[in-house]
C-alpha cells in the first residue's frame, strides 16, 4: 500500500520553481555587502571626504561583481562567525602595533626581518588566501605568496614565535570559513 501526499493550492512552488524569497535574501546580501564594503573602505582610506569619489563606484562595481562571484547562500553561522573572528583580528593588529611602535622607538629591542615559509595546515585554497590577507593587517608582517601547501611571509623578527602565532590564526580562519 501506497500513501500518496499532495500539496495543497498554497504549497506549490511558484511558475519556474523559483524561490519567492530569493530575491529578498539578494537584495538584502546587496545591502549588507554593500555596508561591509563602505566600512572597509573607510577603513583603509581614513575617512577623507575626496577619497569617496573613486570609493563609491569601486563599492559600486564591487558589489554586484561579488554577488555573481559569491552567491549568498543560507550561511548565517558563517556570517556570525567571520563576525566573532573581528574582535580576534583587531586585538591581534592592535598588539602588532604596539610591538612594531616598541621596536621603533627602543633600539634594544631586535628587529631581525626576513621571510618565513609557513606550511599550511588547511588545504582549502580559501583558508591560504584568507589567511594571508589576515597575517598583513597584523603590523610587522606581509604575505607575500601562496604556493600549493605554503605561505610566504616577511615579518619583522625571524625570531619570534612566527608560526605559531600564524597556525593560531589559520585555526580561527577555518574555524569561521567552513
Amino acid at each position: 500500500m501506497t500513501t500518496r501526499t499532495t500539496r495543497g493550492p498554497d504549497q506549490r512552488r511558484p511558475p519556474g520553481g523559483r524561490n519567492p524569497g530569493a530575491g529578498r535574501r539578494l537584495v538584502a546580501a546587496g545591502a549588507g555587502r554593500a555596508v561591509l564594503f563602505a566600512v572597509l573602505w573607510a577603513v583603509f582610506t581614513g575617512h577623507p571626504v575626496e577619497s569617496w569619489t573613486y570609493g563609491l563606484p569601486a563599492i559600486a562595481l564591487a558589489v554586484p561583481l561579488s554577488l555573481t562571484l559569491a552567491p549568498p547562500r543560507r550561511a548565517g553561522w558563517m556570517a556570525l562567525r567571520t563576525v566573532a573572528l573581528l574582535p580576534m583580528l583587531a586585538w591581534i593588529s592592535v598588539r602588532g602595533g604596539v610591538d612594531v611602535a616598541r621596536r621603533a622607538l627602543s633600539p634594544r629591542l631586535p628587529v631581525d626581518p626576513g621571510v618565513i615559509e609557513y606550511r599550511l595546515r588547511h588545504p582549502r585554497p580559501g583558508i591560504a588566501v584568507a589567511l594571508g590577507y589576515a597575517a598583513t593587517v597584523v603590523p610587522g608582517t606581509l604575505a607575500l605568496d601562496v604556493h600549493d601547501d605554503r605561505l610566504l611571509v616577511h615579518v619583522i623578527d625571524c625570531a619570534l614565535p612566527n608560526d605559531a602565532a600564524l597556525a593560531r590564526l589559520e585555526t580561527w580562519i577555518a574555524w569561521a570559513l567552513p
